[in-house]
This record gives structure tokens, C-alpha cells and sequence, in this order.
């Protein structure tokens, strides 16, 4: 895999815009700028960025820039579709749907980004479903130890 091709130098305005938006302990781990926007009016190409938390898809809007962020957590598929003229990656989240088109020439990166956000996302779901565990482990110590009563062990649990 190139990538360096996957992780394109970001414009100096749009790295300084996502750093400003990076959570503590997030990089950004690739970038890809694609070919036009989505459904939304844009002006220039957009540029589709992963962090080791989230999807950033960043576009050039009148006067500002035009940011949509996706916590890996939050899609709930993807959908992706060659054509001659362009290829489009669209991410489902909730009840909102971002799309991206890309160069057909491009193909080969477009889809190495797809198995990179899909990789993420697992990921991202493991490592949830690890905290849930500790925190029930951590409950269940809790109340071995009697510093909790049986019916807060079953409502936290509940929680969890």
C-alpha cells in the first residue's frame, strides 16, 4: 500500500483547522483529497481525513470551510460506486448521509481508504466493547468487596 498517497500533505488553513478540532491523544492518520463535493454547495476539492477516532470531511464553503465529522462509532455503513465518470464513497450516519467523489484514477487509494475506515471502525467497536467489560469487572469487584448493594450492582449494571 503507498501511504504516502493515502496521507497527502493537507493545505497549511485546512491541517490547522482539524488540529484545532483534535480530541486529546487524536491524530490524524490519513488524508485524501477527493475530486468534488458532496450534497452540500462546495467550492474546491474536498478533502476526506481519518483520525484514530473519527472521519473528518472537510470542503471549502463560501467563506468558511465546510466540516463534517463522524465518529467511527456513529457509521453505520458505507457504500461505494465506480463509474467512468466518478467513483463516490458515501458514509451513513444516524440519519445523515456524506458524500464524497473521488477520480477514477484514484481508484486503487479510494479503495484502500475504504478497507482503512472499515479496519477503524472495527476497532473502534472492539476497543468499546473492551471498556464496556472493564467497567462490569470493575462493578463486580465493587460489589464482591460489599461497597455496593445488590439492587445499585443491578441498576449500574443496567447502565452499562
Amino acid at each position: 500500500m503507498n501511504k504516502d498517497k493515502l496521507r497527502m500533505e493537507l493545505p497549511q488553513k485546512i491541517e490547522k483547522k482539524i488540529n484545532f478540532s483534535l480530541n486529546n491523544g487524536e491524530r490524524i492518520l490519513y488524508s485524501f483529497k477527493g475530486m468534488w463535493g458532496t450534497k452540500r454547495k462546495q467550492y474546491g476539492s474536498p478533502w476526506l481525513i481519518l483520525t484514530n477516532k473519527r472521519v473528518f470531511i472537510l470542503g471549502k464553503g463560501v467563506l468558511t470551510f465546510d466540516v463534517r465529522e463522524i465518529p467511527y462509532e456513529q457509521i453505520k455503513s458505507l457504500d461505494y460506486k465506480e463509474s467512468v465518470i466518478a467513483d463516490t464513497l458515501t458514509v451513513f450516519a444516524h440519519s445523515s448521509a456524506e458524500e464524497i467523489q473521488f477520480f477514477p484514477f484514484d481508484r486503487k487509494y479510494t479503495k484502500q481508504f475504504l478497507k482503512i475506515i472499515k479496519d477503524l471502525m472495527r476497532k473502534d467497536k472492539h476497543s468499546s466493547n473492551d471498556a464496556d467489560e472493564d467497567s462490569l469487572k470493575i462493578l463486580k469487584s465493587r460489589y464482591a468487596k460489599g461497597e455496593i448493594t445488590k439492587e445499585e450492582f443491578e441498576e449500574i449494571k443496567k447502565d452499562l
